[in-house]
């Protein structure tokens, strides 16, 4: 996840307020896949949700990874199912360990959480997440986007909250797909 996290600066520099995607930012406004190579997708210097996910989803993929992506309003994100649980250990010990078989994955904001969507969503229990360092959240490098923690934060309450509501998309998305024959 660190990778596909570093590729691009989280949106906009000069103009955060509107969309900062691959082919949507304020360098690039085309809006389409159509023509573009994946050298270009990679090489953009911004992305948003839908690239990191996206391009998330096709390394996952590569590497055998069962995954899909989770829509809610206005973001998305991975959620991998493990073929043998998985032993996170927490730097305390024991009871703070979880083996985990499904996880969240945001690469966006950098956040594993050690649950699916849906069991954030519909359980009461508290869910664990781990937060890595995020290129765009760091002060000092020229990708740094002070609007990034406000997502963070954003995200964090919404999953404490029980999530909201959500519908799930399998396999690579078909522009990707197109951009990978280029």
């Amino acid at each position: 996840m660190g990778y596909s996290s570093s590729v691009w600066a989280y949106g906009n520099s000069l103009d955060p307020e509107n969309a900062g995607c691959v082919f949507n930012n304020e360098g690039d406004r085309t809006r389409s896949y159509e023509g573009k190579t994946f050298g270009d997708f990679i090489n953009s210097p911004i992305g948003c949700c839908n690239d990191y996910a996206n391009l998330l989803t096709v390394l996952l993929t590569n590497f055998g990874i069962n995954n899909r992506q989770v829509l809610i309003g206005g973001h998305i994100f991975n959620e991998i199912t493990l073929d043998t649980p998985f032993l996170f250990r927490h730097k305390s010990g024991r009871p703070n360990d979880v083996f985990v078989k499904k996880m969240v994955l945001d690469s966006t904001i950098d956040f594993v959480y050690l649950n699916d969507w849906k069991t954030i969503q519909f359980t009461s229990d508290k869910f664990q997440v781990i937060v890595l360092p995020h290129p765009s959240s760091d002060v000092d490098s020229e990708n740094y986007r002070p609007l990034l923690t406000g997502f963070q934060q954003m995200m964090l309450k919404l999953a404490e909250r029980g999530g909201t509501e959500f519908s799930l998309k399998d396999g690579v998305p078909e522009n990707l797909v197109k951009l990978l024959a280029n």
